[in-house]
């Protein structure tokens, strides 16, 4: 007797689990516009409308269904925050609008860098063209060319990665542009305003912060305006304002031979990723820790789409028992000449 009672138990809560779920699962498929209709009050903290997840008082964005086809998609004002990764992988959005009630885009710190205040909320969403933001909103605004800022126009959060235009133009105001270019795959002219001091290029932890312009690879050019101090541009390539610094050469900046400058003391993260065009790079004795840093200096690929082999010259002495030393993507010849 006691067996069937566990039995009809266990029958009951299987049978109410089935219920709850083909709920959960018709709500998904036909949200009521009454979110507060949509979910019973005891089963969540959580609401849908339109098939998008919200919380329940409707003040947070939880998850935009990544394969639902709208191609524009409005914000409601009573939305103040959206969560990290509510727009991962949406790939039909083409235009989306900012309520006035929207305060912040949630962000996961790492922790390896205190200044990573800032990541492209909608990074992922390749065919985005545009983002607006209501007049009303306090706390961010859009221009012309689409892209979304904080209010006061210091911080540019988003290029949207669909735009077709090939240039962009930082305004003078903007100070920070962290993963702002993500995915900017059709982007060839970038100009950098005299403001800007902080493209998060680096960071040593985590592979996937390593610069400010990923997967830009059609840029052709970055040009900085003479007033900034703390980048500058020679010929279409990034570097610090001293000159020290070789911060970002363009992915499509043509051009078989690169002679970095022998001001330069240190090449950033990555600096030449997924560049199609150069054979040989020559590198100046002043560039150090080249044998510690030498894949991740100059990786290009990927993956086999964009694997590149290329030849490195090396004025200096390296620490390493060969020459010419071979990596997985590179030839390295150290004691080498610098072309005059």
């Amino acid at each position: 007797m006691k067996k069937k009672i566990i039995i009809a138990v266990s029958v009951v809560l299987l049978v109410a689990a089935l219920i709850t779920g083909w709920v959960f699962w018709k709500m998904s498929k036909n949200p009521d516009k009454n979110p507060s209709e949509t979910v019973s009050q005891n089963q969540s903290d959580y609401c849908t409308l339109d098939g998008v997840l919200f919380s329940k008082d409707m003040t947070e964005i939880i998850s935009y269904p990544s394969d639902k086809e709208d191609k524009e998609y409005e914000i409601p004002d009573s939305v103040t925050t959206v969560r990290h990764g509510a727009f991962y992988d949406v790939q039909s959005l083409e235009k989306i609008i900012i309520g006035k009630g929207l305060e912040k885009f949630e962000v996961i710190n790492s922790g390896y860098s205190p200044e990573f205040e800032f990541k492209n909320p909608f990074d992922t969403c390749d065919n985005l063209v545009s983002v607006t933001v209501n007049k009303d909103n306090p706390n961010f605004c859009s221009d012309g060319q689409g892209a979304l800022y904080t209010k006061d126009m210091n911080v540019l959060i988003t290029v949207p990665a669909g735009r077709k235009s090939k240039e962009f133009t930082v305004p003078d105001s903007v100070e920070s542009a962290n993963y702002s270019f993500t995915n900017c795959a059709d982007l060839e002219v970038i100009n950098i305003g005299r403001g800007l001091e902080n493209l998060f290029i680096h960071s040593y932890a985590d592979e996937f912060n390593f610069y400010g312009f990923r997967d830009c690879q059609s840029l052709k050019e970055i040009n900085v305006s003479e007033d900034n101090p703390h980048f500058k541009s020679i010929d279409g390539v990034l570097y610090s304002k001293n000159g020290s610094t070789l911060v970002m050469y363009p992915p499509s900046k043509k051009g078989e031979t690169f002679v970095i400058p022998e001001c330069v003391t240190f090449v950033e993260w990555k600096a030449f990723r997924l560049n199609k065009y150069i054979e040989k790079l020559y590198v100046g004795k002043n560039v150090e820790s080249l044998d510690l840093y030498l894949d991740n200096y100059f990786y290009f690929a990927e993956d086999d789409r964009h694997q590149m082999m290329f030849d490195v010259y090396y004025e200096g002495e390296l620490n390493i028992p060969m020459n010419p030393y071979e990596t997985e993507h590179h030839t390295v010849y150290y004691n080498s000449t610098m072309p005059q």
